[in-house]
């Protein structure tokens, strides 16, 4: 029991008890496996056993996956926890259907094992991140930033960016959101800008466990010892502006501020799509796409 308490839970959802049993013996002895073999059950075991991720079959007699996932997004005990799908239907239609009801990924059977591992670590490791987030942002209480209306601070590593998200988000009414919005800009400024991880290079490292240990190896090259991330944040009775420069050459932005449908299927590049839809109000990248101002609208007082 007490090796259970180190073992990511995950929900599998499947009406065929044979393929359920096929992704536990996939996933291996790492996890402990929930299984559930129609909707209500499914819905039942993630809201009740804090599961971490959730394989999740679209055809299913009663209520269909797809069905299943927009409850589990509606419900706020579950709305974070990453759902792939795992299912026969290929259709491009299909694909962009459950990621646009907030599907981590959505894979196409028969499967690929060493790529389903892959997505359900990644998938873990984000809902890792998003929980100790949200744990974060309940103990941390910091009052000089509700007074402050104009800052500068200076990032360099992974963990750096993750404390100012939080910190900066308190300055908000909807903390959570923003902190979220923040943590995937200044994220992208240190991986992609600072230290110029390319996409291509994130899908090989995300895929292969190994972008952790990339990101510290790089961070230690002389090159990048002197980089750092800025944020420049001002706060008006109208707003609250954050102001993002990295050091790196600069993007060409347009394309990832929505999902695109060449990108649906990697493991990575949702998040300035998320903080542009979710987080902020306004988003807008200046010069060639290494500065991005992120605006949050303040709601008015009535006196």
């Amino acid at each position: 029991m007490e090796e259970n308490k180190f073992r990511p839970k995950v929900l599998v959802v499947d009406d065929v008890p044979a393929n359920v049993k096929m992704l536990a013996r996939a996933l291996g002895n790492g996890y402990q496996i929930h299984m559930a073999i129609n909707g209500e059950d499914a819905l039942r075991i993630a809201h009740s056993q804090e599961v971490e991720a959730i394989l999740l079959d679209v055809e299913m007699p009663g209520m269909d996956g797809f069905e299943v996932c927009r409850r589990l997004q509606e419900d706020k005990k579950t709305c974070a926890v990453p759902v792939i799908f795992t299912t026969g239907r290929r259709s491009a239609d299909d694909v962009v259907l459950g990621l646009s009801l907030g599907a981590y990924y959505y894979l196409t059977k028969p499967l690929d094992i060493n790529l389903l591992q892959a997505v359900v670590q990644s998938a873990i490791s984000r809902n890792n991140a998003h929980q100790s987030l949200h744990g974060q942002l309940q103990v941390t209480r910091c009052p000089i930033f509700l007074l402050m209306d104009e800052a500068r601070f200076s990032i360099q590593s992974m963990e750096e960016a993750f404390e100012l998200a939080v910190l900066l988000s308190l300055t908000c009414p909807d903390r959570e959101r923003v902190a979220i919005g923040l943590r995937e800009i200044l994220i992208n400024a240190v991986e992609h800008g600072n230290l110029g991880i390319t996409y291509e290079e994130k899908t090989v490292l995300t895929r292969t466990t190994k972008l952790d240990q990339e990101i510290k190896y790089r961070l230690t090259l002389p090159e990048n010892r002197s980089k750092s991330v800025t944020v420049h944040f001002i706060r008006s009775e109208r707003e609250v502006r954050f102001r993002i420069k990295d050091c790196g050459p600069g993007f060409d932005w347009l394309p990832f501020m929505d999902f695109s449908p060449e990108r649906l299927l990697d493991t990575h590049g949702r998040g300035i799509a998320i903080a542009s839809r979710t987080s902020f109000d306004r988003i807008q990248f200046l010069g060639t796409g290494n500065e991005v101002e992120c605006v949050v609208t303040l709601p008015t007082i009535a006196y």
